[in-house]
């Protein structure tokens, strides 16, 4: 019978410029190993989440969502130095209480715990610890760091609180093994902290979870995810004493490669499917609803309320139009959100009529980039900065600067410039589909070995 394993700590690439794990990729690869389940525990924030969740139901995997939260003794106090800031802590979504609270820890983190980081602390997290499983984390958790200082009723008392505040059976000591040497030869202390882990665990009698802390997909992957955390930190692959990690073992490691690096430890590797079965959350499962909101009393109806931010927009004498089916409203001409009269023009307002379009109908805005920013300040004075948010949009690395940030790194700008120029320009463009119509490229590549 082969080695039952749920990976449970994973950085995907929306743990930006460390993670060098592709969604789609991480899946197929977990499946096609024989796993059943796989989770997303990207640093401090959730912006995988819904990708990584479709594309597992996609792929017959059982999502588990999670985060690697940077955890800090008071959230408030920004007078910390970064190095000495946080510890990293592992945080799964055992159900959709768990997920909510997961968003909710996320979203304080990035506004009122920033700090170089989004950060949490304990007062928060015990605020929001219900339908989570929480774990001791990697070697720069709070656990780890207490243990090898020697810190052991420190770390202990640490350790109860946890099982305290998220219950006994959702606490768990993380144990990890990735062979680690560091650049003056000493080797990683992370075996001395499994030895520390173990006594923990027979003498609390708190669980063990294997993992691997998962940063790219293949073993052949690691000098790629090398050169990333270079283009990261701004340095050169030959820079001392650069960030760098200790082996090349962060990647997707199948069961019976986790099962010879814990051979006497066969329920820390059956904990982790234990964990992930316990796991399950649908975040598609909520749906939007329209808020109930009280129209002031200097406003004579909603339409007259709604209306406010065209109507300060183009009274400013900032440009604004809206865009896409919204085009095509009557009403929305009527209140002068448009300026184009769909009757004269016979467009169609289709918005309503398309019966897979079940999400809550919105109406897109363009502003001028220079003035987005007095819209925006407005709109949270008035409505108030807590029903104000702004949506992150994310663009991969195009073919032309990743060429460019890649040779940066490896000293070869020369190359890197010649190559530049043969890549089109343009939306698209990838470095295959330039190698397959672009002969100069071609020819270069081939000739030349450091291309």
């Amino acid at each position: 019978m082969g080695t039952d394993f749920a990976h449970l700590h994973v950085h995907t690439e929306y743990s930006l410029l460390d993670g060098f794990s592709r969604t789609e990729k991480l899946v197929q690869q977990a499946k096609a190993q024989g796993m059943s389940h796989l989770a997303i525990t990207d640093h401090g924030a959730m912006y995988g989440a819904i990708e990584f969740y479709k594309a597992c139901k996609a792929g017959g995997i059982n999502p588990i969502i999670g985060i690697e939260a940077y955890l800090t003794g008071d959230m408030h106090d920004h007078s910390k130095r970064y190095s000495d800031d946080y510890h990293h802590l592992l945080l799964l979504a055992k159900n959709n209480t768990g997920y909510y609270n997961l968003m909710k820890l996320t979203t304080i983190a990035n506004t009122e715990g920033w700090h170089l980081r989004p950060r949490i602390d304990k007062k928060v997290l015990e605020q929001y610890a219900d339908g989570l499983i929480v774990t001791s984390s990697c070697l720069s958790g709070e656990i780890p760091k207490m243990l090898l200082k020697e810190q052991i009723e420190e770390a202990n008392k640490t350790a109860r609180w946890y099982q305290d505040v998220f219950g006994q059976e959702n606490f768990y000591l993380e144990i990890q093994e990735h062979h680690g040497t560091f650049e003056d030869g000493q080797p990683s202390p992370q075996g001395q902290l499994n030895q520390l882990l173990y006594q923990m665990h027979k003498e609390l009698l708190i669980p063990m979870v294997a993992t691997n802390d998962l940063h790219y997909v293949d073993a052949h992957d690691a000098g790629s995810h090398d050169v990333l955390l270079c283009v990261q930190t701004g340095k050169h692959l030959d820079s001392p004493k650069r960030m760098r990690f200790d082996s090349k073992e962060y990647y997707l490691k199948s069961p019976e490669e986790m099962a010879r690096l814990f051979p006497e430890l066969p329920d820390a590797l059956t904990n982790s499917v234990r964990i992930a079965e316990q796991c399950s959350v649908d975040p598609l499962a909520h749906k939007a609803k329209l808020p109930a909101y009280i129209i002031p009393s200097e406003y004579s109806s909603q339409g007259e309320y709604m209306y406010a931010l065209w109507n300060y927009a183009r009274s400013q004498g900032i440009r604004c139009s809206a865009r896409g089916s919204a085009a095509g409203s009557l009403l929305a001409y009527v209140l002068g959100i448009t300026n184009v009269d769909p009757l004269r023009y016979q467009l169609p307002f289709e918005r309503f009529f398309n019966t897979e379009r079940a999400d809550m109908p919105d109406i897109d805005m363009d502003f001028p980039d220079d003035r987005r920013e007095e819209v925006i300040n407005y709109v949270a004075n008035k409505y108030g900065y807590d029903c104000v948010a702004q949506m992150v949009t994310f663009n991969t690395m195009a073919a032309r600067a990743s060429v460019k940030d890649v040779a940066r790194v490896m000293g070869q700008q020369d190359i890197g410039d010649r190559i530049t120029r043969l890549i089109p320009f343009g939306p698209k463009v990838t470095l295959q589909g330039s190698l397959d119509s672009v002969k100069e490229l071609t020819s270069l590549v081939q000739a030349s070995k450091e291309a």
